[in-house]
């Protein structure tokens, strides 16, 4: 399924703001050890999934995102045990890229995007892992 691409020019918009913050939270949840797969869930109405950690009124932003991972998306069924290994296997560099579920009109999926700011998001997109 595409992306439509105003939802992803959102999401860019977004990311110039907290880009940085999401790096060094992928980064302490990995020396932590609550995970080698850290996942941000963006949504723009409430989800319960993850530890809410930007709150877009507070930043006039266009998403909310919340800290979660692997581990707590397979306790939930978001991945299947039988997409685990899948999952591991399109899993990007998490100290060069973030993982991205994105929560929108009651659909999910993830994109990975680099840290670094690109001009433009291209977000490899996997479905098949829900």
């Amino acid at each position: 399924m595409d992306f439509d691409e105003e939802i992803l020019r959102l999401l860019g918009n977004d990311l110039k703001s907290c880009r940085e913050y999401l790096r060094q939270v992928s980064s302490a949840m990995r020396k932590g050890e609550v995970s080698k797969y850290p996942i941000f869930v963006a949504y723009d109405e409430d989800v319960d999934l993850g530890v809410p950690i930007i709150h877009k009124a507070e930043l006039d932003l266009n998403w909310n995102f919340s800290a979660s991972h692997l581990e707590d998306f397979v306790n939930r069924n978001i991945v299947l045990q039988h997409k685990i290994e899948d999952f591991k296997k399109a899993y990007r560099d998490p100290s060069h890229f973030m993982c991205i579920f994105l929560v929108s009109e009651d659909n999910g999926h993830f994109v990975f995007i680099p840290f670094e700011q690109r001009e433009q998001i291209a977000p490899n997109s996997h479905p098949e892992l829900n």
